[in-house]
């Protein structure tokens, strides 16, 4: 359970973001990626970021473990569709009301 600290202050690290190579991996040929070499993350996780990366790019993306869960397949998928524009409706002014 979390609890206050008796701490004044206390002085955070920043840790660097990994960077992959996304450009290359998401290019639509397909990649075996392992766990420990070409990412430190957990299997699950790492697979996640793909689905998320890919999406942000605008596609969708195929992925496979591999039955020892050390080898991730990964390919680029089908372009997403464009999502849908807004359409903004014009309300009425609100009636304001008038002392006389």
């Amino acid at each position: 359970m979390a609890k206050l600290s008796k701490k004044k202050s206390f002085e955070f690290k920043r840790v660097g973001r990994a960077s992959y190579p996304w450009a290359k991996w998401l290019d639509g040929q397909l990649y075996e990626i392992e766990v420990g070499v070409d990412f430190t993350v957990s299997l699950p996780s790492f697979r996640a970021l793909a689905f998320t990366t890919a999406k942000a790019q605008g596609y969708k993306v195929n992925t496979q473990m591999s039955d020892d869960k050390k080898t991730l397949y990964l390919q680029r998928g089908e372009k997403l569709p464009a999502p849908a524009k807004e359409t903004k409706t014009k309300t009425a002014p609100k009636k304001t009301k008038t002392t006389k």
